[in-house]
């Protein structure tokens, strides 16, 4: 008998901590949406590049205020050509100056690639640019 009311006071003080536990989320989901409110998602942003040798140089300045701020950058990149579209990307990081360079190496030469920069904060991705073209070529070197 002394068992089982262990055991029952054991269940009700299990519930009354996942209450508790659910309270904390739903009141912190809450405070989230409500400071989330007062952002829109990122601008659209413009960036350029240049092909080289398996590689490409892609720069762009953010493009972003106090109500469309941005966390990271994304760069997504394709062949322009071929049946299948296998896209790939790149995180880069938001800094303190505006302006942005990237590298994106391990490409095939002789090949358009399209490069489209887009901005990402805690709304989402912003709105995707139209992007440049970039052709790889094993005759230019960026760098030495």
């Amino acid at each position: 008998m002394k068992q089982n009311y262990f055991l029952l006071s054991i269940g009700i003080v299990i519930t009354i901590g996942i209450a508790i536990c659910f309270l904390q989320m739903k009141k912190k989901q809450e405070d989230f949406d409500e400071h989330n409110d007062d952002i829109n998602p990122p601008l659209r942003q413009k960036s350029h590049g240049i092909g080289g040798d398996k590689e490409a140089l892609i720069f762009w300045n953010s493009i972003e205020d106090e109500n469309h701020p941005i966390n990271y950058f994304i760069i997504q990149y394709y062949k322009v050509t071929g049946d299948s579209r296998v896209i790939h990307s790149k995180l880069i990081p938001k800094k303190r100056d505006n302006s942005y360079t990237a590298i994106i190496k391990g490409l095939k030469n002789n090949v358009q690639y399209l490069f489209q920069v887009v901005g990402v904060n805690r709304k989402g991705l912003g709105a995707l640019e139209q992007g440049n073209v970039v052709l790889t070529q094993s005759d230019i070197k960026l760098f030495k």
